[in-house]
């Protein structure tokens, strides 16, 4: 994940610790396609989205499948 976001590992451990989330305990069922196509939808609405609003989108949707 940290390749893909171009940040280090430590940044996303901080990043997850901020923002309370846990890779273990909250998961959605849902597929890599369907969160891609949730996602670009998401930006449609809120083009300058970045990940704390894509985010937020995604917990009032109910998905938390998000990292």
């Amino acid at each position: 994940m940290s390749r893909a976001l171009g940040v280090s590992e430590s940044t996303i451990k901080t990043r997850m610790r901020e923002y309370n989330i846990s890779i273990t305990d909250r998961r959605t069922a849902i597929s890599d396609d369907d969160l891609d196509n949730i996602v670009r939808s998401i930006h449609r609405d809120f083009p300058n989205a970045g990940y704390p609003r894509v985010r937020s989108q995604l917990v009032l949707c109910n998905i938390n499948d998000l990292l």
